[in-house]
């Protein structure tokens, strides 16, 4: 037995001086299993699952709101156009109707009475 070699015990996910919190030292009574430690990464179940759908039902959601508003946007454009092609249609009259108005009279010849 002269050559057994003791092996150093090795505690997993045990914080270090990096981590946010840091452990208790041993001398204070505590012993490791008895403490939580902390982990750096974060403890994953089911919650994460259900956060998860609910992030894809929020998400399904905001596309279908993204489609409506994307529709109404379309619609908003085309009858912006059609506005614009009716107002440029009213100009016209309109410059012709004032040209019409300011272009001279003909003159009435009187005529001679017999």
């Amino acid at each position: 037995m002269e050559h057994i070699t003791e092996r150093k015990k090795y505690h997993i996910n045990v914080t270090t001086e990096n981590s946010f919190a840091s452990l208790p030292d041993d001398d204070e009574g505590t012993s490791l299993s008895a403490t939580l430690l902390n982990r750096s990464c974060p403890n994953l179940n089911t919650n994460v699952y259900q956060e998860l759908e609910e992030h894809k039902l929020q998400l399904t959601e905001m596309q279908k709101q993204l489609q409506i508003t994307e529709n109404e946007l379309e619609e908003l454009l085309s009858e912006n156009i059609k506005l614009k092609e009716e107002l440029q249609t009213c100009r016209r009259k309109n410059a012709s109707l004032i040209k019409f108005g300011n272009s001279p009279t003909p003159s009435h010849k009187h005529k001679k009475k017999l």
